[in-house]
């Protein structure tokens, strides 16, 4: 049989050789310089059966009849139109009692809500899908504003969506985004019953949380956020902590003070909870969408990653407790091609808006042209020539993207980038973020290898199935 280089794989010349990532899994194989180039030249005559079967195994080399990008896409289109859960973001009102730095709501109407009708409308919107579309599961996220200043529709909401969806079969999860000052009020108590999870931030250390997340009154919501960890931790409710972190040379003092609050406040280490370090950004940097902002360069990466190791068996944190956000989890992880789809490209993600009006995707909340309609009227929202548009989007087709290296990693990208750019933006691209597919081929193969002939390693680093 005649073999073909893959077109998806990507070469890296090392001090000791050279390696070849195959993209579409993530595979990676340490080969001498000048075979390298002589595979990429199209030339695989000199090689041993052993290191072609090596290659062949991971799909650096392939079938030569092989028509990749079509498989590309046929994989693709599968997965889109595989049964997924519905995804509804809920905001339930602008209004906050925080005002933290870098929040871009900080402009918006505080007394913009859903009225009792609205929370109806919601209500049998999402009934009627369930019902048309019966998912395997409902995915609802609450998001504000601060959600807990509006308990009422918030209860109401949860239990009755919960109940009538279990009535029918489908399973739902509830999920919280929160800034935590308000879980210990009485008021809280009963929403909270009904949640799966919670996701909250804390910055570094009291003082820097004073500065960055102050209540509008300009108190320090600190230890009442730490109070409001500590009661989710009693009813056992699973936990995302998010530690901003804004002064790296006084991290390893200020997290072991921060750990310590914490276990002190659930009663010791707390395992339901998984803790993310992300870089403060600023006041005005943090915009919709712009998830890239919050990530941190590599040598910051390693410092905080060794700062974080020194700290857990001092204060008996396990390493469950802990996902660092570093270049080096962008592409791949635990050897997985990152590449799982949206749930606004498979069409069953919605954000609803206090007033009722469904969009695409909280980051193109109250942008006009990205209005679907609302819930009192959900087939012209389903019908809507923006949502189709974006349903029926396909990155292979694209003349700039569709014979690129990359196209592997970049074809579920959320396509509102794409019809927000008009081409894929640097978030998105990964021909434009080259330097991170080198750290990962760097990172994994520093590794020791054992030589199989003079022209190639043993395979380093294999993905999971």
């Amino acid at each position: 049989m005649d073999y073909k280089l893959s077109k998806y794989v990507f070469f890296l010349n090392l001090r000791d050789g050279s390696a070849v990532c195959q993209i579409r899994n993530g595979a990676i194989v340490k080969l001498a310089l000048a075979c390298a180039k002589r595979i990429q030249n199209g030339d695989l005559s000199h090689l041993s059966k052993s290191s072609l079967n090596i290659l062949i195994k991971h799909q650096i080399v392939i079938p030569a009849k092989t028509a990749e990008r079509e498989e590309l896409v046929v994989d693709f289109m599968r997965r889109k139109h595989k049964s997924t859960a519905l995804c509804f973001t809920l905001s339930l009102g602008y209004g906050c009692n925080c005002a933290c730095s870098s929040c871009f709501q900080n402009e918006y109407p505080k007394d913009v809500h859903m009225t009792d009708e609205t929370v109806q409308k919601v209500i049998d919107f999402i009934l009627e899908l369930a019902q048309k579309k019966r998912p395997p599961a409902i995915a609802i996220w609450y998001y504000g504003g601060e959600p807990l200043t509006y308990t009422q529709s918030g209860e109401q909401l949860s239990y009755i969506i919960k109940s009538k969806c279990n009535d029918i079969g489908i399973n739902v999860y509830q999920y919280m985004a929160t800034n935590g000052t308000l879980l210990s009020q009485r008021s809280s108590r009963a929403m909270l019953s009904s949640l799966d999870q919670f996701h909250l931030t804390v910055s570094q250390s009291k003082q820097a949380h004073g500065r960055e997340r102050p209540y509008r009154s300009g108190a320090n919501s600190y230890s009442d956020v730490v109070k409001g960890v500590g009661l989710l931790a009693e009813l056992k409710k699973r936990i995302s902590l998010r530690i901003n972190v804004s002064n790296v040379d006084t991290l390893e003092m200020d997290l072991i003070v921060l750990l310590k609050d914490l276990a002190k406040a659930c009663g010791g280490p707390y395992r339901g909870m998984v803790i993310q370090l992300h870089q403060h950004l600023r006041e005005g940097a943090l915009c919709r969408g712009n998830t890239e902002a919050a990530r941190f360069s590599k040598d910051i990466y390693t410092h905080i990653s060794s700062v974080v190791r020194k700290c857990m068996p001092r204060l008996d944190w396990g390493p469950e407790n802990f996902l660092l956000h570093g270049t080096s989890q962008v592409l791949y992880s635990q050897g997985r091609c990152l590449g799982e789809l949206c749930g606004y490209i498979r069409g069953s993600k919605f954000f609803v808006a206090p007033s009722g009006d469904l969009y695409l995707c909280n980051i193109t909340e109250n942008e006009p042209r990205y209005l679907l309609g609302n819930v009192r009227n959900p087939q012209e929202a389903l019908s809507n020539k923006v949502y189709l548009r974006a349903l029926t989007f396909l990155l292979a087709d694209r003349p700039e993207c569709k014979s690129c290296e990359f196209l592997p990693l970049c074809i579920t990208t959320c396509s509102i980038n794409i019809l927000e750019f008009g081409m894929p933006s640097r978030t998105s691209c990964r021909k434009k973020q080259q330097d991170k597919v080198v750290e990962y081929i760097l990172r994994v193969t520093s590794k020791s290898t054992e030589v199989v002939d003079k022209n190639i390693a043993r395979f380093t680093h294999e993905p999971q199935e």
